[in-house]
């Protein structure tokens, strides 16, 4: 088994959507509720079409429905872009996540741009193994755990 876990709280409840258009296999899926977060459906789409899609925001009294999925074991030949990890490192740096965070978001291996291979920054250090743990931890506490009182 992989150790991730995936909640679903939108359309990727649904195994059709999950494992047919997006093409993600799972070992297996729970019901889950995902304290402290409420669920609404004022997502715009990614190309305008006048329809919204769910999203949560934060609501210490609410609490979100949803499915835990584990995927299965994914293709390890598969990278990020430099495009996508770029993207991750701006919002990272924009909105004031740790500096050893996002050095450790800097040595994640890409997929190369001339398709021959792999483009490796670096290793991760200590300080953003660190900062990873607590944030893993931090979503640990509360956040997308089983819960079978649904």
């Amino acid at each position: 088994m992989s150790g991730i876990w995936y909640f679903a709280y939108g359309s990727n409840m649904e195994t059709a959507t999950l494992g047919g258009r997006r093409r993600i296999r799972f070992a297996r899926a729970l019901p889950a509720r995902a304290a402290g977060w409420r669920l609404v459906l004022d997502k715009p789409p990614l190309v305008p079409i006048g329809e919204a899609f769910a999203n949560v925001v934060p609501d210490a009294a609410a609490h979100v429905l949803g499915v835990l999925y584990e995927p299965q074991r994914h293709d390890s030949t598969l990278m990020p872009s430099h495009r996508y990890m770029a993207c991750l490192i701006a919002g990272a740096v924009e909105h004031g996540l740790p500096p050893e965070y996002v050095a450790w978001l800097r040595t994640v291996p890409r997929a190369s741009t001339d398709g021959g291979g792999v483009a490796v920054p670096g290793a991760p250090g200590r300080g953003a193994r660190r900062a990873t743990r607590d944030l893993t931890d931090a979503a640990r506490r509360g956040r997308g755990t089983p819960d079978r009182r649904l």
